[in-house]
């Protein structure tokens, strides 16, 4: 409480700790200093009637002075506490309000300007809507009019008059090019077909004219305990294969002239790969080993080359086949070997339509997989691990390889998905390759020197044909089993794939088969 209170309250009385009261009615600057407390002489229950007068009551005693001042302070502080709080508080409100004010303004300000640009965005709008109706309206009457307008309309009317003319005289050329570019793509395909059933032709006419007799000598060399007799040919053989078990060089070549064509023509037309890539990998991704499922990806990708038009089309459709197919083998076919014959059933479909998607396939599993070949890469340095398909673990040149493990599960999957397309037979569905095929490939890894990867790869192949080359080859392929087991077995290291192989051929000695993987027979 303030000494001075009596200046701001005037009617208020003085009291001493006693109860002794004065009571002043107008401010007395000569009781400013007292040290008496004030009350209020308008309330009785605090001060009593009799005591109302314009007295003035001195303590009774000089002791009590400290006790007054002491008093009087504390009251003196409470009262500017209580005023610093309320300045604070009115401070706080004071910036609150302020805020809340220019934050109401700024978004009054941006709410504003947002309406004018609509209102802006609008007015554009509608006058191009009023102008192009103008036009439409001046081009409808021009157009349907027999004669110009009168010669008082003016020289502007003329002029849109031969603009009209002009435009529907541009019209009608644009209609003229594009009907005759049209009829000229047509007349090419039709000549393309043409020729392709005429080449089809005299290659049918050449295999009539030369029989194919049964040769009395080996395909290939066969090993020294396997006697020399030519085995008998494959159930259902096709008349002719791939001329690339023959010249794998000629092949690789190929792959890599296909990859580099296939490349500039997805740079050159960044539209191939918005049209062709989700209509390809979607239905490679969802190959499975069902036949409807088989027949009804075999036709969307089919459906797909047929739409490929031109050159550069075509190699970038056939490229990306092939590529998405061989990464199926990467991580699927890696993984679950049986996955295989229902994409091996897909391309068999494919290449029987498509006679140059055979050669095409067999040089990326040469690429891609040395093994298929078959050949025992070299490694000696960084081109070598590129050119065995060995892989980097970083973008960069110098970046680590793969171990030789993840290596080798990723062969395993190549090797399966070849080894697949060998002897996958389909109903209807000329086969390109040919389980002599695979008879070849076991007769050139049988007379190749022992390698620490013969096991592998010999195991995977056998797991895959086995049971089609035991049926079709018969007591031949009962000496190929013995001459695995008594000359190759002793020289190969022991391992975990030794053991495989060894199993496998155990089956073909003692029961006379090897029983086939599950998903063989598509159902």
């Amino acid at each position: 409480m303030n000494r001075y209170s009596p200046f701001r309250t005037p009617y208020r009385g003085w009291a001493s700790p006693e109860g002794e009261t004065i009571t002043l009615s107008t401010p007395d600057p000569s009781v400013l200093a007292s040290p008496f407390r004030v009350v209020d002489t308008d309330s009785p229950a605090r001060t009593p009637a009799s005591t109302r007068s314009n007295v003035f009551t001195a303590p009774n005693s000089d002791s009590d002075d400290d006790e007054i001042d002491t008093y009087g302070s504390f009251l003196d502080q409470s009262r500017l506490a209580e005023m610093n709080r309320d300045r604070e508080g009115v401070a706080i409100t004071d910036r609150a309000t302020t805020e809340l004010a220019q934050r109401e303004q700024e978004r009054e300000e941006k709410a504003g300007r947002l309406s004018r640009a609509v209102e802006d965005r609008i007015t554009r709008l509608m006058e191009d809507v009023r102008l192009d109706i103008m036009n439409d309206q001046r081009i409808y009457l021009d157009a349907f009019r027999p004669e110009p307008r009168k010669e008082e309309t003016g020289k502007i009317d003329r002029e849109f008059h031969a603009n009209f003319q002009r435009r529907l005289r541009d019209m009608e050329r644009e209609e003229e090019r594009k009907s005759e570019e049209k009829k000229r793509e047509e007349e090419r395909v039709n000549n393309e077909k043409k020729k392709a059933e005429e080449e089809k032709k005299k290659e049918e006419g050449k295999k009539e004219a030369t029989p194919i007799a049964t040769p009395k000598t080996p395909v290939t060399a066969q090993p020294a305990p396997v006697k020399k007799t030519t085995p008998p040919p494959a159930m259902n053989s096709p008349s002719t294969t791939p001329k690339s078990t023959d010249d794998p060089e000629r092949l690789l070549q190929l792959y890599h002239t296909t990859r580099e064509a296939a490349v500039a023509a997805a740079l050159s037309n960044p539209d191939l790969k918005k049209t062709f890539f989700p209509k390809i990998n979607m239905p490679i991704s969802q190959i499975s080993n069902t036949l409807e499922q088989v027949k009804q990806k075999a036709a969307q990708l089919e459906t797909v080359l047929q739409g490929a038009k031109t050159r550069a089309a075509t190699i970038y459709c056939q490229d990306l086949i092939c590529t998405k197919i061989l990464e199926q083998a990467n991580f699927q076919i890696s993984s679950h070997i049986q996955s295989c014959f229902g994409f091996a059933a897909v391309v068999s479909i494919l290449c029987s339509k498509f006679s140059e998607l055979s050669e095409l396939f067999s040089a990326y599993c040469y690429a891609s997989c040395p093994y298929t070949i078959p050949r025992y890469p070299v490694l000696t340095d960084p081109a070598s691990y590129d050119a065995a398909g060995y892989k980097r673990l970083g973008t960069s040149a110098e970046s680590p390889y793969e171990t030789e493990e993840t290596y080798l599960k990723r062969m395993r999957g190549h090797l399966a998905l070849f080894s697949a397309v060998l002897q996958t037979e389909l109903p209807n569905v000329r086969s390109i390759f040919g389980i002599d095929l695979a008879w070849k490939w076991i007769a050139r890894i049988l007379n190749a020197p022992i390698h620490p990867h013969t096991a592998e790869i010999l195991g995977t192949f056998l797991n895959v044909t086995g049971y089609k080359m035991g049926k079709s080859y018969g007591k031949q392929f009962h000496k190929i089993a013995l001459y695995i087991s008594e000359v190759m077995m002793p020289n190969i290291t022991d391992g975990p794939a030794k053991v495989r192989l060894q199993t496998l051929v155990d089956k073909q000695i003692k029961n006379g088969k090897i029983a086939p993987l599950d998903g063989f027979n598509l159902h």
